[in-house]
């Protein structure tokens, strides 16, 4: 060994490995309450936000043009397009605007019945809720992130 320490040429020194995140170790605990670290991954999770809210405003669309909704429904696809937009933009009234649409909308189907005892059904409308969910709290760390960083010393 040389002076200081240092090995021979060829040995690998150990280096400490950062720490895997808790949420990569459970895919299931990944998906439904993501780590939230730094701006990049609050974007990350605010996509899929801004992803539900574009797949809700396409199936509205379509069966809107399928003529198995109403064309007033036209408006809520308007609203869940521009949800999503906000989402993307990462504005925190526009992803609580897209949750609330969405639950609510959710919680009168379930009164009504359509929801029902439909396992699959139960699972698509819990997968959308966590992705609006998820989006939201995305969304105000980001804006959390901002802050801190707007204040810290030397900005």
């Amino acid at each position: 060994m040389a002076a200081g320490g240092d090995h021979a040429l060829g040995t690998r020194q150990p280096v400490s490995e950062p720490s895997i995140p808790s949420d990569t170790a459970n895919p299931l605990k990944a998906f439904f309450w993501p780590g939230i670290r730094d701006e990049a991954t609050a974007r990350a999770v605010a996509r899929n936000g801004m992803v539900a809210s574009f797949i809700i405003a396409i199936l509205i669309l379509t069966y809107v043009l399928l003529q198995t909704a109403p064309w007033i429904s036209l408006i809520e696809a308007a609203l869940f397009a521009a949800a999503g937009i906000g989402i993307r933009l990462m504005n925190r009234i526009a992803a609580a605007a897209g949750l609330a649409l969405y639950a609510g909308e959710q919680f009168f189907a379930l009164l009504n019945g359509r929801i029902g005892r439909n396992l699959l059904v139960l699972f698509i409308v819990v997968f959308f809720l966590m992705m609006f969910i998820n989006a939201l709290r995305a969304v105000l760390i980001f804006e959390e992130m901002k802050g801190r960083a707007k204040s810290a010393p030397g900005k």
